[in-house]
């Protein structure tokens, strides 16, 4: 992991097959489909089911919520951040946190990896106020104790600043967007650490269309 001030760049072009992330969105408790009507819904889900893998196993910002298992509607809406990740260092107490955007599409355009960047950097760099609360609110378990207050601190007493925030955008398409990715990211003059990662599916809507198939009607 680079330093809190600098640019880590991640390029992460996958040739998969279907069956294998079929398998892995199964792993991650992904729910099925409600209807065709509901397709690009769907497509935004398992583009953060992938995202939220990604940063479990190769990021240190391990600490939070599940996201599938509080998955935010219209009713209960996590509202600016699609994931948020922790890392609350036992010894110091010092609270990081990944902030992620998560773009999925056949065709993954600038105008989107833009957009995504814009959500990155809104409030100041730092998650969404509400999105901070909604993790806080959902860490009940006993051994949450510490993250919770870590949280609530860091919103009551505005501790957190730009450098103790990682953005990840993360891009799942058909296309190669590296070049997209490296244009957008050498763009960026704010204070945070970056990570972009590129995700490409070469027959991305056989892709989805398996993977729900395979989670149930």
């Amino acid at each position: 992991m680079a330093s809190r001030n600098s640019r880590l760049r991640v390029r992460l072009v996958v040739l998969l097959r279907p069956r294998l992330l079929c398998f892995m969105a199964l792993l991650s408790g992904l729910q099925p489909c409600p209807s065709t009507q509901r397709r690009d819904s769907c497509r935004g889900t398992l583009g953060e089911v992938l995202c939220t893998t990604f940063v479990h196993e190769h990021t240190p910002f391990t600490q939070g919520i599940k996201r599938l298992r509080w998955k935010d509607h219209r009713n209960m809406s996590m509202r600016g951040d699609d994931v948020l990740g922790f890392n609350l260092n036992p010894a110091t107490g010092h609270l990081t946190v990944l902030k992620a955007e998560s773009k999925s599409g056949q065709i993954m355009s600038a105008t989107t990896v833009n957009r995504a960047r814009a959500a990155l950097s809104d409030f100041g760099e730092l998650p969404s106020p509400h999105a901070m609360s909604f993790v806080a609110d959902r860490l009940t378990e006993p051994g949450d104790i510490q993250l919770r207050n870590a949280i609530d601190d860091a919103q009551l007493k505005h501790t957190l600043q730009p450098a103790d925030v990682t953005h990840l955008l993360f891009a799942m398409s058909g296309n190669d967007t590296t070049k997209i990715l490296q244009v957008n990211l050498s763009s960026y003059a704010g204070g945070s650490a970056q990570i972009y990662v590129g995700l490409k599916v070469a027959e991305h809507q056989k892709f989805i269309g398996a993977v729900f198939s395979a989670v149930g009607p």
